[in-house]
């Protein structure tokens, strides 16, 4: 008697893919089936890089849904010399860059900031008033460095980043980003002393 073994079913294979399988299968079809789930596993991340980097809602989702876009469209420039989620890092990071620089302005980074700091808001109303005014500070503190010191401090803190893999992301030096994250910091603490 033969045993027969059922194929696995597309969902299964989608499931179990690596993302760089996944565009590997995209670019062999050209079927946009096999983008929909890189899109599920990495919209919640770069939505968060979007709005820690912008702060505006009504932006951030307009920002996220041009980042993967751009990727769609640029699949075919994906080399694998790095990882899907570098490289998608970079393209998010880039649309935002574009989209502060053809607006000429750095929004609040308040709304990106709050869900960081959900527990201080469930404290008593007096401390999560205090809270508040802190996290307004610090959004406005952060909103008045460059955009390429944001990137840095937002990607290797709040994203918990290490910084080879921010510098791969920023194509530039490990040095360079420490750099900026050590400026950025030092922005910041004067910034937040003289309020």
């Amino acid at each position: 008697m033969q045993c027969e073994v059922p194929e696995k079913s597309a969902d299964s294979v989608v499931q179990t893919s690596s993302d760089e399988e996944l565009v590997r299968r995209l670019m062999e079809t050209g079927d946009s089936v096999w983008f929909d789930p890189l899109v599920q596993r990495h919209m919640t991340r770069i939505r968060r890089l979007a709005g820690c980097m912008m702060g505006n809602n009504s932006d951030v989702d307009d920002v996220t849904q041009m980042a993967f876009l751009k990727a769609y469209n640029s699949l075919g420039s994906f080399r694998g010399n790095a990882r899907f989620s570098t490289w998608l890092t970079r393209i998010a990071i880039n649309v935002v860059k574009d989209h502060l620089a053809t607006h000429n302005r750095r929004s609040r980074l308040t709304a990106g900031l709050a869900p960081l700091h959900e527990e201080s808001q469930a404290a008593s109303p007096g401390v999560a008033a205090e809270s508040r005014d802190r996290l307004r500070e610090v959004g406005g503190a952060l909103d008045r460095l460059s955009p390429r010191l944001r990137s840095a401090i937002v990607l290797t803190v709040m994203e918990g980043l290490s910084v080879a893999e921010v510098a791969e992301i920023e194509q530039c030096a490990t040095a360079t980003i420490h750099w900026r994250v050590h400026q950025a910091r030092k922005q910041l603490k004067t910034a937040l002393a003289k309020q």
